[in-house]
């Protein structure tokens, strides 16, 4: 079964976080409760993490376990697989790579790029 606060979408736990920490201090969060930053991988994922965002607060942006820290460009999941040509959700003209936007987050439901440094809300996943 899920931890406190979490719920279940196709065996895998997911829990919306309503406090606002740096990627990495999200991350550690996330690590903390046995998991990692959740990772959309296809749009059933996406559409079950946005209706948790939408229980939570839509007009938030909000961490999840996609960056291009390591190679400028080159988008990876934070189990270390390749983001490659599969499902994505960019928002149009995103990732626009502006400054040193690095880490992955939602805005609504899509994505868009961000400072990783930056202080947002954040999504964690946890297999039980």
């Amino acid at each position: 079964s899920c931890p406190d606060g979490y719920k279940e979408y196709r065996e895998v736990c997911y829990k919306v976080f309503d406090i606002e920490k740096t990627f990495s201090e999200s991350a550690a969060t996330c690590s903390a409760d046995g998991g990692t930053l959740a990772m959309p991988r296809d749009h059933g994922i996406n559409a079950f993490l946005f209706s948790l965002i939408k229980e939570v607060d839509s007009y938030e942006n909000y961490w999840f376990g996609l960056t291009d820290v390591k190679q400028e460009g080159t988008w990876e999941w934070v189990d270390g697989t390749a983001l490659g040509t599969g499902y994505r959700v960019w928002r149009e003209g995103q990732p626009d790579q502006w400054g040193e936007q690095d880490c992955a987050m939602y805005r609504w439901d899509e994505w868009v790029d961000g400072d990783c440094r930056w202080r947002k809300q954040f999504i964690c996943q946890v297999i039980p």
